[in-house]
């Protein structure tokens, strides 16, 4: 199974030779609640996504734009910053990893029904959780249907690295609005709202993944759930969806065990 993790493209080059490193080994945290400015996830845990990973990635640019300007009154048009706008995408294949590492993702057991009563508020749950994962690793599964999340406890090392992409946020302006202005608008990164939702994000994953995906597929579910009238102009969405995932450069791909400038379309 390949699961992704979204981050910026100066932890590229450390990724590929130490691995993915838990916020312990680099002191910055993978994740914080908006809820809570100082709760921060796990620090010896990797989060991994097979349907969010792209918004992580994109956060991690416009939570560093946002702290650059947050000292000024207006904040500047993001085409007048100097900060790189490129991210990047980090596929696991984590069946070569070890499996009694992998654990459901706290903020979907703090967010999810279970049989019992912990806490009165979310950000209590989701502490209880944090502080008490092992205790509910059979719940991963659950994770990852029904919130696309999970969590390593450990480094994820270099040689279960499948494939690396990178994008500029700035040149993927429908997908950005897809994978990251979306979520931000439906309350942040949540359990499915329903099928199509999930449907959505995980082909949006496949997409900046440069893996293969019906991209009519993707513009039809889009349509149906966002209620697009017949003014929405089918052909030149796709037409600007196409040239944007050019736009989408594959790094480094186990099985070519190259850098590529140029990375082959793959969408059908």
């Amino acid at each position: 199974m390949l699961l992704y993790h979204g981050t910026s493209f100066e932890n590229v080059e450390r990724i590929r030779s130490q691995g993915v490193l838990p916020p312990r080994e680099t002191k910055k945290s993978n994740w914080s609640m908006p809820e809570s400015n100082d709760y921060e996830s796990r620090n010896d845990s990797v989060y991994l996504s097979n349907a969010y990973s792209q918004y992580y990635a994109f956060d991690q640019y416009y939570a560093a734009l946002s702290k650059q300007f947050s000292s000024q009154l207006i904040e500047p048009p993001i085409e007048f910053t100097t900060l790189s706008s490129k991210v990047a995408l980090i596929e696991i294949d984590i069946d070569s990893l070890k499996q009694d590492n992998l654990y459901p993702d706290e903020d979907f057991l703090a967010r999810s029904n279970l049989p019992c009563k912990i806490g009165e508020t979310l950000e209590e749950r989701t502490k209880y959780f944090k502080e008490n994962l092992e205790s509910y690793q059979g719940y991963l599964k659950d994770s990852l249907q029904e919130m696309g999340n999970c969590c390593y406890i450990g480094v994820i090392p270099p040689t279960a690295i499948s494939r690396i992409t990178t994008w500029c946020c700035k040149e993927v302006r429908i997908l950005k609005a897809l994978s990251y202005d979306y979520v931000y608008d439906k309350g942040g990164v949540t359990i499915f709202h329903d099928q199509e939702d999930s449907q959505i994000l995980r082909l949006l994953t496949k997409c900046f993944a440069k893996r293969e995906f019906q991209i009519d597929e993707l513009l039809f579910l889009c349509k149906t759930k966002f209620q697009l009238d017949d003014n929405f102009d089918y052909d030149k969405i796709k037409d600007i969806l196409i040239q944007e995932i050019e736009r989408i450069e594959i790094v480094c791909d186990k099985d070519c065990g190259t850098i590529e400038s140029e990375s082959k379309n793959l969408t059908t």
